[in-house]
């Protein structure tokens, strides 16, 4: 499987959002959900990964990925974290 990338992605039914991680589990550290917020309205919100990724169809039956990568942007976390908070 490819890397997954943070960034910028379309939905497949239209509207932007800005993916800024890649969650895991604290419990298991398995189950893998993206954290991403909403262009349109800033809501932020999270889904698993394989929902994510997942191949659906759309309006004119084509099947087509739910989310698509339009430009792949870095994010450090840690650079948001005040320095007093920092180890």
């Amino acid at each position: 499987m490819e890397e997954f990338k943070t960034g910028l992605y379309r939905h497949f039914k239209g509207g932007t959002v800005f993916v800024y991680t890649l969650e895991k589990a604290s419990e298991d550290g398995a189950s893998a959900r993206v954290g991403y917020i909403g262009l349109q309205d800033g809501k932020c919100c999270s889904r698993p990964i394989d929902d994510f990724q997942k191949l659906v169809k759309n309006d004119e039956g084509e099947e087509v990925s739910r989310f698509l990568l339009l430009k792949e942007v870095k994010v450090d976390m840690t650079a948001i974290v005040p320095k007093e908070f920092k180890n």
